[in-house]
């Protein structure tokens, strides 16, 4: 699944340390500080969220449950 989620997404953010950055497509600057922001609120040091191109968000296995819905917020809150 997250080699499908890789492939065919638009945009893609990585979680390395504690920060989010944006790998693939272009993201506003605020939404990656927030994501990176919930990362540190969590204790999140690594993690993969995957957006294609219908907004279909998928997280890697390392991004808590309970978080997916605030990142989704923080998303899509443009």
């Amino acid at each position: 699944m997250n080699f499908v989620s890789r492939f065919f997404s638009s945009y893609a953010i990585q979680i390395r340390g504690g920060e989010a950055r944006c790998v693939k497509g272009t993201m506003l600057s605020h939404v990656i500080m927030d994501i990176s922001s919930l990362a540190a609120d969590f204790g999140l040091k690594d993690g993969e969220i995957w957006i294609d191109q219908l907004g279909k968000v998928s997280f890697s296995s390392g991004i808590p449950k309970e978080l997916h819905q605030r990142i989704r917020n923080v998303l899509f809150s443009q």
